[in-house]
């Protein structure tokens, strides 16, 4: 899918909320891999 196809259709929001989403899921990813980390040195 072209991005000229998405905002032909007008769905520029929707696309700009997907990505928005996507930043959120790979941040909060990111907080429990620190997380996973943290307590992986404190069990050794």
């Amino acid at each position: 899918m072209r991005c000229d196809f998405h905002t032909r259709l007008g769905l520029e929001p929707f696309v700009k909320e997907n990505l928005a989403w996507r930043e959120r899921a790979w941040r909060l990813r990111d907080d429990t891999g620190r997380r996973a980390l943290r307590s992986d040195g404190l069990r050794r």
